[in-house]
């Protein structure tokens, strides 16, 4: 009853110099009403919309304070996201600067000068006794023309205990924004995250059993972790 959970929501769209999206701003939004519902009782849930660079770095800093010694710290991206040539996984700005085939800066250097890598995000969680991090950050890319790096994310082993990161699609592959106001995940995890007597193992489960089945196999969340199969926002297991 007296459990600290804490909740970083960020959700990038209005990029400037590349591909805008549709749906990350709504589907941040979604998440963040979710996680403040009563039964979930999160502490405090903190969002973050359309975020530079700098505001992204200052945002996941000022998280990774808050979610020192908490029970619970869970961190929601949706957006941009792009693997560079050594498959390490980066979130991208809205003020990312295009990149193109021809530019005096390759892919790899590009993204590290401007994007934020997901080690970044990890520091952030890492203080907390339970750690969830969910990437809804596969979306169309916008570097189709790049001498390196990737579209969508790589899958990187996770080795921290009870460390959960869930990820909205199959490695190299696309999620879809939605045909609607919110993405196919974020209406799925809306959904299944309010199923308090559910494992959190079993949420994520069910989270990509119904976007594939949704999206006809195009589409199919993972998971990677070290994360006990008894953690539970509330019911019989060992509730954070």
């Amino acid at each position: 009853q007296n459990a600290r959970r804490v909740a970083l929501v960020i959700g990038n769209q209005a990029y400037a110099q590349e591909t805008p999206l549709r749906n990350p701003v709504n589907d941040a939004r979604l998440i963040e009403r979710v996680l403040r519902q009563p039964e979930l009782k999160f502490t405090q849930v903190v969002s973050i919309s359309n975020a530079s660079r700098a505001q992204m770095i200052e945002g996941l800093a000022r998280f990774r304070e808050l979610s020192r010694g908490a029970d619970l710290a869970v961190i929601y991206y949706s957006g941009h996201g792009m693997t560079n040539s050594k498959r390490l996984n980066h979130l991208l700005p809205v003020d990312m600067p295009r990149i193109s085939s021809d530019a005096s800066l390759d892919v790899d250097t590009a993204l590290e000068i401007s994007a934020v890598p997901e080690d970044r995000v990890m520091d952030a969680v890492e203080g907390a006794r339970v750690q969830l991090v969910i990437l809804d950050a596969c979306r169309d890319n916008g570097f189709g023309g790049t001498k390196s790096g990737s579209k969508g994310l790589a899958r990187r082993p996770e080795t921290a205990r009870n460390r959960l990161v869930a990820y909205a699609t199959e490695e190299g592959r696309i999620a879809e924004d939605g045909a609607g106001q919110n993405s196919t995940y974020a209406l799925s995890l809306a959904r299944h995250i309010l199923r308090t007597d559910w494992p959190l193992l079993r949420v994520f489960d069910e989270v990509a059993t119904d976007v594939e089945r949704s999206t006809r196999g195009a589409q199919m969340p993972m998971r990677v972790g070290n994360m006990r199969t008894d953690v539970y926002l509330m019911g019989a297991g060992q509730v954070v």
